[in-house]
Order: structure tokens, then sequence, then C-alpha cells
């Protein structure tokens, strides 16, 4: 692998680089729909077996090379040569080989090379180079193998960051072209890639795990409290003008039993009045059509409209006259006459008037 301790190393947000002359890197094949632990203790045993040194001093990790997750590509270093590297980092940086973003790079049946900074990688058909020819590629200065790639690229990894759901985004520019293109590798292969001791990696995802958790807690508290905040608030508006409303109501109430009282008032005087004036409207006008030679001797009101009168006439004909005269004014449902005899003082009739009901216009309704 060469000595690595003058090679510089690739510093990205949360990404530490570090030359691919510092692994081996080799290739396994698993079964499909593996679960992560038996992958994980498969690779584990490739590592064991394949390198000459205890796995407690390595630095090792591991990423799929296909999407069914069937075949992968593992690495392994001396983890002090790693450290020399690296040099004092924190624990918020995943430390990866530089290959481990070219094979996210790299398309299938390409030889790509890949330069991060100093470092740099070359990738044959999605695989580091070492993996398909370790004679004839050198990973420290990458040259291209025309016999192996139908194309060839050359990319510049101009920045990698993790965003917020801890994926590792990076910026890549074509040395020599004006194409540019972004690579996401995703946080799983980021954990699995990382070369750093894996005790300390499982501590350090359950740690990113409960803070994920906490802020996500902190964020649902903040809704639910605004939430709360803008019902509270809505409950105190309608309160309020529900209040209005009941001292609006209780206003109109005592308004309304004012008019009513005076309502009643007017209805009771209108009952009086007209029981007491009715009858005197009814005479007059009956009085208002009477011929000068007919004369009322006693007149009877049995209700509002019914009025009953004897009278004395000079003659039959003029008791006919006015009864005709009676029936044609429109003021009356009927006009009878009844017991129409000849005495000493004339002509005795009695008159029967069935008034037409009238409102009186002396009073005003509710609404009025």
């Amino acid at each position: 692998m060469g000595d690595g301790t003058s090679a510089k190393v690739f510093l990205g947000s949360g990404v530490v680089l570090v030359p691919d002359d510092g692994f081996i890197f080799k290739t396994i094949e698993v079964g499909k729909k593996q679960d992560g632990k038996k992958i994980f203790d498969a690779i584990s045993n490739e590592v064991t077996a394949n390198f000459p040194f205890p796995i407690e001093q390595l630095a090792w990790g591991y990423l799929p090379l296909n999407a069914e997750k069937t075949q992968w590509l593992y690495f392994s270093g001396l983890r002090e040569r790693i450290e020399g590297f690296v040099g004092e980092t924190t624990d918020g940086v995943h430390i990866l080989p530089c290959a481990a973003i070219g094979v996210f790079v790299a398309q299938p049946d390409e030889t790509c090379a890949l330069m991060c900074g100093s470092l740099a990688s070359t990738i044959v058909n999605q695989k580091p180079a070492s993996c398909i020819s370790e004679s004839e590629v050198s990973l420290s200065a990458p040259k291209f193998n025309q016999t192996v790639g139908t194309s060839e690229h050359r990319w510049m990894l101009q920045s990698a960051v993790l965003n917020n759901d801890g994926d590792c985004v990076c910026t890549l520019a074509e040395q020599g072209g004006s194409a540019q293109k972004t690579v996401t590798v995703p946080e799983t292969v980021l954990w699995q890639a990382d070369v750093r001791d894996k005790t300390l990696i499982l501590k350090l995802k359950k740690q990113q795990k409960t803070a994920r958790r906490a802020d996500k807690g902190m964020k649902w508290a903040l809704a639910a409290l605004f939430i709360t905040f803008i019902c509270q608030t809505a409950l105190w508006v309608g309160s309020f003008m529900l209040g209005q409303k009941q001292r609006e109501c209780k206003r109109q109430a005592e308004v309304a039993k004012h008019v009513e009282g005076e309502e009643f008032l007017a209805q009771k005087m209108r009952a009086i009045v007209e029981q007491e004036m009715r009858p005197f409207e009814l005479l007059g006008l009956l009085n208002s059509f009477r011929p000068d030679k007919i004369y009322f001797t006693s007149a009877t009101i049995d209700n509002l409209h019914n009025a009953t009168v004897e009278a004395v006439s000079e003659s039959a004909m003029l008791v006919e006259n006015y009864t005709k005269v009676l029936r044609n004014s429109g003021y009356f449902e009927s006009v009878k006459v009844a017991n129409v005899h000849a005495s000493d003082q004339g002509t005795k009739f009695q008159l029967t008037c069935d008034f037409k009901e009238q409102k009186p216009s002396a009073f005003k309704t509710l609404e009025q």
C-alpha cells in the first residue's frame, strides 16, 4: 500500500476522505434478502480471514455495489496508519476512503477517475481498480485502463456536505469539461463505509437516533403548543364575542319586554274602547242614512257588529227606501226588516243590521 503519511486528507462538512492506498479492496457475493446483521457478520468474517492482522487493529468498512445488495465491496487497512492520515477528528464526521465516493460517481461500463483535492481514485465498472487488476492500476496516481472501460471520465469533487437527513451530497465538476453533477450517498451507506471502530459507530448511531427523536419531539411539542395557543386565542375571542352577544340580547330583551308591555296595554285599551264606543259608532252609521220621516224608538247592540233597531216611519214606502239605501251602502253584511205594521204613531218596523267587521283606526299595532 506504500507510505501515505504525506498524503493530504480531503475534508468535507461531516466527511473525511483518506487515500485509497491505505486500504485493500475486495468484493463479496451474498444471497438475496440478507438482513443487515447477516451481511455485517459475513463481511466481518471475510475481513478476519483475508487480512493478516487482528480485526481490532484494522479500520474497515463496506458498501453495496448494486441495488439488489447481492454484491458488496469491503475494504480494510491498518488502524494506526489510517489515524495517521486523519489526525484529530470529532465524533461528528465519517471517515471513508476516496473510492467509497467514487463507486457512487462512476457509471457502469466506465473508467472513472475521481480527484478529491490531492487525493485520487480510479473506478472501473463501478469497482475500485485494485479489484480489477492491481498490477496495472496505481491507486495513488490513477491511470486509465483502455481495455476495461468503454468510456473515460475525470471528475473533481468540489464539496461533500451532510444534509439534514444525514446523507452526503457531493458536488462534482468534470475535469477539462463543463459538465457538473450531484451525487448523494445515503446515510446508511455512510455508516457502513465508515472505517472507525464499529463499537464507536454503533454508539454514535444510537446517539444520533436519540438526538433526532428529541429534535422531532421538540418540533412536535412546539407545534402542539402553537396549536394550543391558537385554540386558546380562538376560545377567548369566541367567549368575548359570546359575552357581547349575551349583553346585547339582554338589552334587547328589556326593550322588547317594554314594547310588549306597551302593545299589551294598547290592546287592552282598544278592547275597552271598542266595547264602549262601537255601539255609538254603529248607531251613528245607521243614523247617517236615516230619512227625516223615520225615528228610532229603541236600539240593541248584542255584539260588535250586530244591531237591532225599533223605529217608526210615516209610510211603508220610506221603510223600503231606507232599507235599500243601507244595503247599497257597503257597510253591512245584511239588512233585514221585520214586524212592519201600522199604528197610531205611523208604520212601526224592526231593523236588524249585520255590520261588516272593520278594524278601528284609532290604534296602531306593534309593527306600526
